[in-house]
């Protein structure tokens, strides 16, 4: 193969790890030929029938198909370490072929291999669904008879949690002296939209819960943390709403797209709990695709966990709790961020609480003895554990 004619007739791009090259239902047509790197082939990226087809290498070619049948890309390509490729469409794709024919004779050997590994891939799922919708069923049955003959379906998944109701919460407090109007530039879609800022400086702390929620004097931050951009609904904690990847782009549009299955929602900056809920588990998913450190992901469960409670849904503040445990508890004994002595020390503080409300009292007395033992930590939340261990033994 003639490289240097090959790279005359492309343009070469590069990726970082993670990045997202072409996008399962994508309507793009180029080809890449990889020159360094590993790629990974995903099918149904965003249900639960998810898999990874293959891994290409240095040499490989992908996106040939799209480029051949001009149809939507047919699986997403994502970048499994830092990738150069070189793009080539169809015009210039034309005319490497009429110079150097035996690609043509390559590309036709790859496309049958890339079709046989999608074939047993299939297959694979297709036993997977019908042993699983057999089970309890009898063989006997038309369910049965018929199980093999109808494609499993994709399921979406719901955008609120099971037992989310509509919400009639109003913020007890005047937030005029506290919030300005900002004009926020969105960094996937570049939609400008207008939003809330907070003036810090002018907040006035009241005190500090026992799962360390603040409060402030005629101000609750919890109603203003979150932005959203109003046409991709991208959302994430105001300070860290720049922040994510270009890399990531691609994979957060596709996830909202899925999640939403079709829906528009109207998003305003208007103070209204529902939107509020909204764009707290919009902030959920894109963390999610995100792959945000547990710590993170504990965060915003714990803010949705603190709305539920305001809205005086038991039931849904358990849910919330129960996530927000799960998502703590990971960060805390696998170390996924390196974390201060004061740190560790709120978060060993929070679990206590979040272990309190899912019954799990020997737990919580354990992260309060690490809180209050914590090296280096810092004295005040040494004595908050402290009373609160001391309450705790008073009531048991």
């Amino acid at each position: 193969m003639d490289l240097e004619l090959l790279r005359s007739c492309g343009t070469i791009k590069k990726y970082n790890t993670d990045a997202v090259v072409t996008l399962e239902g994508e309507n793009t047509h180029e080809m890449y030929f990889i020159l360094s790197g590993r790629v990974g082939v995903y099918l149904n990226t965003f249900t639960d029938d998810a898999v990874k087809l293959t891994e290409l290498g240095v040499g490989e070619v992908f996106g040939e198909m799209s480029l051949l049948d001009e149809l939507p890309r047919s699986a997403t390509v994502i970048a499994l370490e830092p990738l150069s490729v070189l793009e080539i469409d169809r015009n210039h794709f034309e005319i490497f072929i009429s110079r150097q024919p035996e690609m043509a004779f390559k590309m036709m050997k790859a496309l049958a291999s890339r079709l046989r590994i999608v074939n047993n891939a299939l297959s694979k799922m297709a036993l997977n669904s019908d042993s699983s919708s057999l089970k309890g069923v009898d063989s006997s049955s038309p369910q049965a008879q018929s199980a093999g003959q109808s494609a499993k379906p994709v399921v979406v998944k719901a955008f609120f949690p099971e037992g989310h109701k509509t919400y009639s919460l109003v913020p007890a407090f005047d937030s005029t002296d506290y919030i300005f109007e900002k004009t926020v530039p969105c960094p996937i879609c570049g939609n400008k939209f207008l939003t809330y800022g907070q003036k810090v400086s002018k907040l006035r702390s009241t005190g500090i819960d026992n799962d360390l929620r603040r409060r402030y004097e005629n101000f609750d931050p919890l109603w203003f943390n979150i932005w959203t951009c109003t046409k991709c609904y991208y959302s994430n904690f105001y300070n860290e709403f720049p922040s994510l990847s270009p890399s990531k782009f691609k994979l957060v549009t596709a996830k909202l797209t899925s999640i939403l299955n079709g829906q528009t929602l109207t998003l305003t900056k208007d103070i209204d709990i529902n939107q509020l809920f909204t764009k707290y588990y919009l902030a959920l998913y894109c963390a999610e695709v995100d792959k945000s450190p547990n710590i993170k992901l504990g965060k915003i469960w714990m803010n949705i966990m603190w709305l539920y409670r305001d809205c005086g849904d038991t039931e849904m503040e358990k849910v919330a709790s129960e996530s927000a445990l799960n998502y703590y508890q990971e960060a805390y004994l696998k170390c996924d961020t390196e974390l201060k002595p004061e740190t560790e020390q709120q978060l060993c503080i929070i679990l206590a609480e979040l272990c309190l409300l899912n019954n799990k009292s020997e737990d919580a007395f354990k992260y309060l003895m690490s809180a209050r033992k914590q090296r280096g930590g810092n004295r005040t939340y040494a004595q908050m554990a402290e009373f609160r261990i001391d309450e705790l033994k008073e009531k048991a």
